[in-house]
């Protein structure tokens, strides 16, 4: 599900022919592969604390289906294109590669229960672009006259050196579009100011605070998590984040291209004495040009950072 909500985000899409001669489109998985160009044998992982619970996704063949699983034979036999596997455990599930009436007919029939997987994880994406007014207001809802708005509140406040006493959404909602806005009351202030008026930056951290406080967020991704907020206030954003993830147990994965947000993330990682946060680097290797991650753990950005090795 996952897989299939980034794909349609970004997307991925290709066109096909159904058996009525009508124009269909399927997402194009061949996307999740780098260079997007997959062979037999490639494949990727997502692991967790718990192996049993690591997420394998490779690329499988109809001949590697038999009978046994899920009643798909005359599926894989009828069609003779690749399919994606993925597996935890021991438990795995098919998911056609290509994009033909027969792929459609074979992902209906194998529903993820039927494959033993575990219930999905809940997942929110966010950036590079600034989040909407719209967006916020709807976030908002989900954590509105709880402990969550009051840290949200502030968070906001001792970043951004405001005295923000409150949040809130004022404005009238329309059949086609919402006209509602971020406003907050700061101190000394006679009345409310727009919270964008504060910079593209507090709309992004509001946005990741709230996100980051809702309980039905196991995994937040957040594209560019750098953009908009000033180098000064990374610290604090990152002592921020930490403390969120922390409370409500979030997992957060983020993009960045800025050594000022590693550097902060390592001093806070330091400061945490925490193991779990990682650095990874994606880059090609000099010879062979094929994709490789490295990856960095707490002690080793924090010697990286001291001595100003380029970890990007």
């Amino acid at each position: 599900m996952m897989f299939s909500r980034v794909l349609g985000d970004r997307r991925e899409l290709v066109e096909s022919i159904d058996e009525n001669d009508e124009s269909v489109v399927y997402l194009d998985w061949s996307s999740l592969v780098y260079g997007r160009n997959p062979s037999d044998g490639d494949a990727f992982e997502i692991r967790t604390n718990d192996a049993i619970a690591d997420l394998r996704v490779s690329l499988a063949t109809p001949d590697e289906i038999d009978d046994d699983d899920a009643g798909l034979y005359f599926a894989a036999r009828a069609h003779h294109g690749n399919y994606l596997k993925a597996s935890i455990g021991v438990s795995h599930r098919y998911i056609p590669w290509t994009s033909d009436v027969l792929s459609a007919r074979f992902r209906r029939r194998q529903a993820p229960y039927e494959a033993g997987f575990p219930p999905p994880l809940t997942f929110r994406r966010l950036g590079p672009d600034v989040v909407t007014d719209g967006q916020l207001d709807r976030m908002w809802g989900g954590i509105a006259l709880t402990d969550d708005a009051e840290d949200v509140v502030e968070s906001l406040g001792r970043m951004y050196g405001h005295k923000v006493l409150d949040l809130a959404f004022i404005g009238d909602n329309t059949p086609r579009q919402s006209n509602r806005r971020a406003m907050v009351r700061l101190q000394d202030h006679g009345s409310p100011v727009p919270l964008k008026s504060l910079g593209d930056g507090s709309m992004r951290v509001v946005g990741h605070m709230m996100a980051l406080a809702r309980k039905d967020t196991d995994i937040l991704f957040v594209d560019e998590i750098e953009n908009g907020i000033h180098h000064r206030v990374l610290t604090d954003y990152w002592r921020m984040v930490f403390a969120s993830t922390d409370i409500n147990r979030t997992q957060l994965v983020a993009t960045t291209h800025s050594y000022d947000c590693i550097k902060a993330f390592a001093q806070v990682a330091e400061e945490q004495d925490d193991d779990d946060c990682i650095l990874i680097r994606l880059g090609e290797t000099r010879f062979t040009k094929k994709m490789r991650a490295v990856e960095y753990s707490r002690e080793d950005l924090n010697v990286a950072t001291r001595h100003r090795i380029e970890v990007r």
